[in-house]
């Protein structure tokens, strides 16, 4: 971790400190106070053309934490190793160019003291992940892949931390991965400009706003990258002349008082302005003009330019908590819409932001780019979209040429109608302007649960092929303690104060849980994954949702393997080189909690004690039918209460007792079926599959439980009349008197 001089107070009061005051220099804006006001409304804050929206990146995630936990500072060549490939290369290593495609053999060829840290892993067999076998420069050692699987709890653990800081520093944020986020800046830029400026709350509606002061506060300060608009690059020196020389921003990242030592403040280093790319997140070194070119000068036109400014010294905040709390630097990038935000945040990594304002700079800043550098647009929607509008020469990059000879919708539209995506035309017009507009979700309403399938999955490469289904036990228990410690973390990320208050009263706090566990299968050979599916029970306490998915898994397998050969693949079943399992359909599980059918069944059984009597059996028996008739038809009611029933209805058993039960298709429907059709009705149902599948289930145990019943009353009535035919023939018989003996015939 970097050594800072200064604690994170100090430094937040130096920020707040600010330096020079910057003049402005005024231009017409059509910005009116709703625009402002909007910034202030959660329901269309994202739509004001004075909009800020922030997207930030941690540097080399994986290698950072890495480097954290180790004791290593930003200076130590560490990358984050898996098996024998990188899959993080902190930037200190890239000095010595190294990159992710090289393997940790060729790592220490270009840098022999590099130091290679391994990701954790789940031991073959084991529920918990740990680092087993630390890996070190020194060593080389790393674990083998033939008894272990990489663990990315650390790292979504450290994930979360951040995410509680994002949270709590900002109310509009919105978790892109497990590295990055949205972060609408909106009601913050809001409440603090109408504390440095007044004027801004004085009027309403469509009233233009008031022009800009000639001289901002001198706590306005830019604290990144501003990219200029083509007009501020080639007209610097005009600009300069005939302005205060503090008109400008002399640097483009130039954001605090030069009185401000570099080393007193954390994460500084040189900037390159020949490449306009920084080094810094905080306050560049002094500049020899005579040993560098001169940088644009940048202006602050409008509004828009003064709410970006104030954005700029927010995000450098919450960047700097983070850098404090935990040790990580961060790239970000701020601009009008989220699309935009992305690409600025990418622009001068490491350790900086970047400012995109509204204008001709945007433009400037997309006419760097093409369509498939666009979020959401990186695929075959995206070469489509730039074969189609783009231009034919290649000479333009798409954003351009598409917003210079696309003016209208229409024109859009009409063009990718030729290939079925005229849907798209409004997204794609927007997008080339910079002005798709998205929201950030509320932090209180943003929820990772939006997530509906949790997977974990292996590669098992030759030798080390899984062999039989007693060597995929191992597997099968890596693999579910691996999702079931990702719904945990989800359970502790997703944890609000209104949770803490039902836990208080020893409680169950309703979380979502999944309700379909799906196996996919790869043998040797094998050019497809063979997929099975069943359902199982909502389950809200998680050791019981481990034991169940588990069990659940294994049956899949047994079963596939029964039906092997009549799946006509041409392979044998073992070895399999790749198996899969998911978690998947997410509902909500109640408070009380869910139990399996078995143990609500072992909790109606009569305990068998040693009965002496005939008497004492038959009350036993009589007793033990009439809990068996009462749990059958209340198993049938409090799980399909649609189906009518000809069971006698008794008085339902309490609340504490309902249960849900797994279906008795247990896996033997593939994803391939209509998941509609019920092959016990040979029909198609209208309600939940998974309902109706119950409904079967409950008839079933009934069933059982009346067999059950009737094969007992029948042997009990058999005993009760062979024990009277023995008394009788007993009866009969003679007594042998004394010093005789009976003979054999």
């Amino acid at each position: 971790m970097s050594t800072t001089a200064v604690s994170l107070g100090e430094f937040q009061r130096r920020l707040q400190s600010g330096g020079k005051s910057l003049p402005t220099a005024a231009v017409p804006a059509a910005f009116t106070y709703k625009n402002f006001h909007d910034l202030n409304n959660p329901r269309c804050l994202h739509l004001s053309p004075l909009s800020q929206i922030a997207h930030i990146d941690v540097n080399a995630f994986y290698a950072q934490v890495e480097q954290v936990r180790l004791g290593y500072t930003d200076k130590d060549p560490v990358v984050c190793v898996q098996w024998g490939s990188l899959i993080a290369v902190s930037y200190a290593a890239r000095n010595f160019g190294i990159d992710r495609l090289d393997t940790f053999a060729q790592a220490k060829e270009k840098c022999p003291h590099i130091i290679g840290a391994h990701t954790a892993v789940y031991k073959k067999g084991e529920v918990e992940w740990s680092y087993a076998h630390e890996a070190t420069g020194a060593t080389g050692k790393h674990p083998s892949t033939a008894t272990n699987k990489v663990a990315l709890d650390p790292y979504r653990r450290e994930s979360r931390k951040m995410m509680r800081i994002f949270k709590s520093l900002c109310d509009s944020v919105e978790k892109a991965s497990m590295d990055e986020v949205y972060l609408d800046l909106g009601r913050l830029v809001y409440k603090r400009a109408c504390e440095l400026f007044p004027e801004l709350t004085d009027g309403e509606g469509d009233e233009p706003l008031p022009e800009i002061p000639e001289r901002l506060p001198e706590v306005l300060q830019w604290a990144g990258v501003v990219i200029p608009s083509f007009e501020e690059e080639g007209k610097d020196d005009r600009i300069t002349e005939n302005s205060d020389s503090t008109n400008i921003s002399s640097t483009p990242g130039y954001g605090f008082d030069p009185k401000l030592a570099p080393e007193q403040l954390p994460l500084v280093s040189s900037p390159d302005h020949s490449t306009m790319k920084h080094t810094t997140n905080v306050a560049p070194l002094p500049i020899s003009q005579a040993s560098s070119p001169k940088p644009p000068s940048i202006a602050i036109r409008s509004w828009c330019d003064i709410l970006l400014l104030v954005a700029s010294q927010i995000t450098l905040e919450i960047r700097t908590t983070i850098h404090f709390e935990l040790g990580y630097t961060t790239s970000c990038g701020i601009a009008p819409c989220r699309t935009v935000s992305k690409l600025a945040s990418a622009h001068t990594k490491p350790n900086n932001q970047t400012l995109i304002r509204e204008g001709p700079p945007l433009h400037r800043f997309l006419d760097m780019y093409e369509m498939h550098d666009v979020t959401g647009f990186g695929g075959k929607i995206g070469k489509e979209v730039a074969r189609v509008l783009g231009d034919p020469l290649g000479q333009v990059l798409s954003l351009t040429y598409i917003r210079d000879v696309y003016p209208t919708v229409e024109m859009v539209r009409k063009r990718l109608a030729i290939t079925g995506l005229g849907d798209s035309a409004p997204k794609v017009y927007d997008l080339v302007r910079g002005q798709l507009r998205v929201p950030v979700p509320a932090a209180s309403t943003n929820s990772a649960t939006s997530v509906q399938t949790y997977l974990s999955s292996k590669n098992f490469r030759k030798p080390f092929q899984v062999r039989s289904l007693d060597d995929m036990l191992g597997w099968m228990k890596v693999f579910v303690a691996d999702i079931v410690n990702r719904i945990r973390e989800t359970d502790e990320e997703e944890t609000t104060v209104e949770d803490m208050a039902i836990q208080a009263k020893r409680q169950r706090v309703a979380r979502p849980r999944p309700t379909k566990i799906t196996i996919r299968y790869l043998t040797e050979g094998g050019s497809a994954s063979i997929t099975r599916q069943a359902t199982i029970p909502r389950i809200l306490a998680l050791e019981e949702l481990r034991e169940v998915a588990f069990d659940k898994g294994m049956d899949l397998l047994r079963q596939l393997e029964l039906q092997w050969e009549s799946l006509n693949t041409g392979r044998p079943m073992w070895p399999c080189i790749n198996l899969g399992i998911s978690l998947g359909s997410l509902k909500m599980g109640e408070n009380e909690g869910i139990r399996l059918i078995d143990g609500f069944l072992k909790k109606l059984v009569i305990q068998e004690e040693i009965i002496s009597t005939p008497e004492e059996k038959r009350e036993a028996l009589a007793y033990k039918s009439q809990k068996r008739l009462t749990s059958s038809v209340d198993i049938m009611q409090s799980l399909s209460m649609k189906h009518s029933l000809r069971q006698p209805m008794l008085v339902p058993s309490s609340k504490e007792e309902r249960i849900v039960v797994p279906s008795s298709r247990e896996g033997s429907a593939s994803l391939e079926e209509n998941p509609k059709y019920c092959d016990q009705c040979n029909s198609l149902v209208e309600e939940d599959m998974a309902e109706h599948l119950d409904y079967h289930f409950a008839m079933d145990v009934a069933r059982q439980m009346d067999a059950e019943f009737e094969v007992e009353a029948t042997q009990m009535e058999q005993s009760q009349a062979d024990s009277k035919k023995r008394k009788k023939t007993i009866k009969g018989k003679k007594k042998v008197e004394r010093g005789q003996s009976r003979l054999p015939f």
